[in-house]
């Protein structure tokens, strides 16, 4: 189910309070209890507060269920910015840290507005490399709200800390080309961290398929401009020098070698 603010169901309340002739309690529940997939037949809201016992045995479990529907509602009518959250989405954002989900509820998951929930307490710092490895398309777009939390810091150090993969040169790729705001210090570790991640891996289909990754990594933010040729080049000469049987590098080397010749850099 989206997210929806009080203002867009407004026309639905209105209704309820002109042709129905409801209060604004009564209103308000309607369309809280119908957003909720109720199954109370047309019971109106007042009702089954009222004779809760009979009509709601299930909730005899869970006693606080009513004055939590009174506090929701009251919080729908006084705040016209008031987001509705899906108790399930909240649910799904936590798992996506421990198992792969399913294309269904990855498709839902892409239906919300994501920036509605707080999610930094689905997601702890050390459970982003998780998200990613696990998750990685539903990664691209959590990991930017992460990054602009008041936790980025932690987030960004998790990052730094762990393991370089596909998965994360893609994510911090489309992090950086679509504008998330990283320090030069950050993304000056990172880069090296990708070099060193193909030095300590042993000979194989998996340390070429790294190689090219890294290497289309930097030739990117090197052609958008994102990184300045003159504080990497000594590092990518040396990263191509080492790789340049594999496809790809020689056309990093040249890149590199055309824009330090461009800049003057001296060494």
């Amino acid at each position: 189910m989206a997210a929806k603010t009080f203002s867009e169901i407004y026309q639905q309340f209105v209704s309820n309070l002109e042709a129905k002739k409801q209060d604004p309690f009564t209103a308000s529940c309607s369309i809280w209890l119908r957003l909720q997939d109720s199954i109370l037949d047309n019971r109106t809201p007042q009702d089954i507060c009222q004779n809760s016992d009979s009509l709601l045995p299930a909730l005899e479990e869970i006693p606080n269920s009513i004055d939590t529907l009174r506090l929701k509602v009251a919080r729908l009518i006084d705040d016209p910015n008031i987001v509705i959250l899906d108790d399930n989405i909240s649910l799904l954002l936590s798992d996506a840290c421990t198992r792969i989900l399913t294309l269904k509820e990855n498709e839902k998951l892409r239906m919300e507005s994501l920036s509605n929930y707080p999610l930094t307490e689905y997601i702890a710092p050390n459970q982003i490399n998780r998200l990613i490895d696990l998750n990685q398309f539903l990664a691209l777009d959590i990991v930017p709200y992460l990054l602009r939390s008041n936790k980025s810091q932690l987030y960004l150090e998790a990052l730094l800390n762990s393991n370089i993969t596909i998965h994360s040169l893609e994510v911090i790729h489309h992090i950086l080309v679509n504008n998330v705001q990283l320090s030069p210090e950050f993304i000056h570790y990172y880069i090296s961290n990708s070099i060193r991640s193909c030095d300590e891996l042993e000979d194989g289909p998996v340390k070429d398929r790294q190689v090219k990754q890294v290497t289309r990594f930097i030739q990117s933010l090197l052609e958008k401009q994102i990184i300045p040729m003159k504080d990497y080049f000594v590092e990518i000469q040396s990263f191509c020098i080492s790789f340049m049987k594999l496809k790809g590098v020689a056309n990093l080397f040249r890149l590199a070698s055309q824009e330090a010749q461009q800049q003057k850099i001296n060494f």
